[in-house]
């Protein structure tokens, strides 16, 4: 057997033995799987269930794409063979330029059939677990069909889309199917962003209950720009700023002049990356303009800021940001300790990294007190690391 099969066949197996994992604990809680609401606990299985379980399947209907043209064109199969996470059909026959371009085609048509009937199952589906795991399933096999099946086959030798994009052979069916790709792809980032393929999770149905009244005040009311953005900040807030983007502009047309609504904007143009954009600083400093009522609202947004000065290397502006965070911090004692731990350490390691060390030294420690506070050891270790590195340039600089 040559080494990539043994490599691959390698991987299945390691695919495998999760996948059976996952089945069984989906087993045996399939009672409370059934039950909404859809939990964070209930979540993480099914992103399992897309990436280990889901894929099998649609590796057979791939290479029965295949088998099938190959058949209907006179040719003979070889091998058909389906490894759970691979495969592959070895045929031979007497084909058209255009028959072996439609036979390498055919396996990617099967998994956009699969993808389509994974989607109309997760439709039909009541309870929010098994929808949720149906859509993962179908967001992982567009992103693999469209993007990184094609991007794999032509950086190596393998897989069927150099038959398809071979332009010199058939250049109308390649070109043909390019535009039919760029739209596929267009329309798939187009549904992504807008949150077609995620859901909330909730800790209770009582919360699930209050979000589903809520959703439902916002559908019914779509003129009451508060109750869009009550609406459009809910969903924010649980992850699914695509599908809160569409509100936002309806808010806009009347409260214009709301802090609140341009920090959603920029939180939604982060989508959780943590890492605004121009737009994104553009609205947070408007936002902090206007004046946000909530004190941690507003040194979340200088911290924010802080970092994004410091990145582009305005160290002045950076450290008058997360001053007036210390300030604040120091000013509200209610503040939560992992936000003052947060700006402590912000402001420790822009101190560091513009050869300041000993107020560096005592904002780390205050962020590692505020770290104990806040009970999370892995910002402790992290943070007790950091003083170390502090410890560290500071005796350097003293040698040289």
């Amino acid at each position: 057997m040559p080494f990539i099969e043994l490599l691959f066949n390698a991987i299945a197996i390691f695919y495998a033995f999760r996948a059976i994992q996952l089945l069984r604990e989906v087993w045996s809680t399939r009672a409370t799987l059934r039950q909404p609401p859809l939990t964070r606990k209930q979540k993480q299985i099914a992103e399992g269930i897309a990436f280990y379980v889901a894929i099998p399947p649609g590796v057979f209907i791939h290479e029965l794409g295949h088998a099938l043209f190959v058949l209907a064109f006179g040719g003979e199969i070889l091998r058909f063979r389906v490894y759970g996470y691979w495969g592959f059909v070895e045929h031979i026959g007497s084909y058209t330029a255009f028959e072996s371009w439609f036979i390498a085609l055919a396996g990617t048509l099967g998994s956009l059939l699969y993808s389509a009937a994974l989607w109309a199952w997760a439709s039909r589906q009541e309870a929010p677990f098994y929808r949720y795991a149906g859509l993962r399933s179908v967001r992982f096999h567009i992103y693999f069909t469209l993007i990184y099946y094609p991007l794999f086959t032509l950086a190596t030798q393998f897989g069927d889309w150099r038959t398809i994009y071979d332009f010199g052979t058939v250049p109308g069916p390649a070109a043909v199917t390019l535009v039919a790709h760029a739209l596929l792809l267009g329309g798939f980032y187009w549904l992504d962003r807008r949150g077609g393929f995620v859901m909330p999770h909730f800790k209770t149905a009582a919360e699930a209950a209050q979000f589903t009244a809520l959703r439902d005040r916002a559908a019914a009311q779509p003129g009451d720009a508060a109750l869009q953005l009550a609406y459009a900040e809910q969903l924010i807030n649980r992850g699914l700023a695509g599908q809160a983007e569409p509100l936002l502009p309806r808010a806009a047309e009347n409260q214009s002049g709301s802090a609140e609504l341009y920090l959603l904007l920029a939180r939604a143009e982060m989508d959780g990356s943590g890492r605004p954009g121009r737009k994104a600083i553009a609205n947070l400093e408007k936002a902090l303009a206007l004046g946000l009522r909530n004190p941690e609202q507003q040194i979340a947004v200088r911290r924010t800021l802080a970092e994004h000065a410091f990145e582009k290397g305005k160290a002045a502006e950076a450290m008058a940001y997360l001053d007036r965070c210390i300030d604040e911090v120091r000013a509200r004692p209610e503040i939560s300790p992992a936000l003052a731990r947060a700006c402590h350490q912000t402001r420790g390691v822009v101190r560091r990294q513009t050869g300041r060390y000993a107020e560096a030294e005592e904002d780390l420690r205050q962020a590692l007190h505020f770290a104990q506070l806040e009970g999370n050891s892995a910002v402790v270790s992290s943070l007790e690391q950091e003083l170390a590195v502090l410890d560290n340039h500071r005796q350097q600089r003293q040698r040289l």
